[in-house]
């Protein structure tokens, strides 16, 4: 997707005109037992009929889609049927994708009080619900994640957490405020028995934020001074802006219209920066187009970033996106 700055980020200025690259990843999550999960769908290729979705796009956005997920999957022999659910971060188009690609034993898991939120019989038909009908055609299973009882309250760093393999290896997060029922994902992708410290991990932070600016820079994670992006691209007032706020906070704050909760969103940010400033944590919003010239994509795996730099060579891609 190209979408307009100003439709994703707090009114600033210097973003008039500035367009938004908005890549949608999905992530294919194998576990060493052979079960297998995705988190997140994308875009489906057909877009337009996902139920409350305009058969326009706003104006200036740009919307293509050559594949779905399970095209891709296919195409590197990777059977649908394996899959042992799709796990929606939220019920956005841009995540939720074409499940009835999937067969029905396919499960679809989202977050707490997921119905109550979005398809309550109490509520008047609204999309939301005509989604939920329209993916759970032949029985297909609905699986809302409850933190509270996730083993008496587990937290990880942070956040509340849903171990859901029960070994450690894949967590799905509580960070709720873009949507009340919003998830991310912590999946551990090496392990060192001998050095707890070794072990690395990739959080999958769904629309958590939009954009990386709205994460980075913090205190535990300033701007670097040799960044070569910052003096040679940045528009000059959000130049300015970014130097005033190098070490105390995010170049951009929550955007009150992309939320459903303010100060939940603002909270989910928070616990989503702790992580980022831990160094064997790779941090991905679902958006970020820096990763589109630095790294593989399926059928190449991911568990080798850190040895890779990946998480470097993205970290400050952001700035490269304000560009004018």
């Amino acid at each position: 997707m190209s979408v307009p700055a100003s439709h994703l980020l707090p009114t600033t200025d210097g973003l008039e005109a500035i367009t938004l690259k908005l890549p949608s990843y999905s992530f294919l999550i194998q576990h060493s037992s052979g079960r297998a999960l995705l988190f997140d769908l994308g875009l489906r290729k057909d877009y337009w009929k996902h139920t409350g979705i305009p058969t326009r796009a706003p104006p200036g956005w740009q919307i293509d889609v050559d594949k779905n997920v399970s095209d891709i999957l296919e195409e590197n022999s990777v059977p649908l049927v394996d899959i042992e659910a799709v796990i929606w971060s939220h019920h956005h188009a841009d995540h939720v994708g074409d499940v009835t690609m999937f067969p029905p034993s396919t499960k679809v898991i989202v977050g707490p009080k997921f119905k109550e939120h979005y398809v309550s019989p109490s509520l008047e038909r609204t999309p939301d619900l005509n989604l939920l009908a329209e993916n759970m055609k032949g029985g297909r299973e609905l699986v809302e994640v409850s933190f509270d009882d996730a083993e008496k309250g587990l937290k990880v760093g942070p956040s509340r957490a849903y171990d859901y393999f029960g070994d450690g290896s894949f967590y799905l997060l509580d960070s709720p405020g873009h949507t009340y029922t919003h998830m991310a994902a912590l999946a551990r992708v090496t392990t060192s028995p001998e050095d707890a410290s070794r072990n690395s991990f990739i959080l999958m932070a769904g629309d958590t934020c939009h954009f990386p600016g709205q994460l980075r820079p913090t205190v535990n994670r300033s701007i670097p001074k040799e960044c070569p992006t910052v003096q040679s691209l940045c528009p000059g007032v959000l130049l300015q802006r970014l130097l005033e706020r190098s070490e105390s906070g995010p170049l951009f704050g929550v955007d009150e219209k992309n939320v459903v909760d303010f100060i939940q969103a603002q909270k989910s940010v928070q616990r989503l920066q702790s992580f980022d400033s831990m160094d064997n944590v790779w941090v991905i919003v679902a958006h970020e187009q820096a990763l589109l010239d630095n790294i593989e994509f399926f059928p190449a795996n991911l568990n080798d970033w850190k040895e890779k730099g990946y998480s470097d060579k993205v970290r400050w891609g952001f700035l490269k996106a304000l560009e004018k």
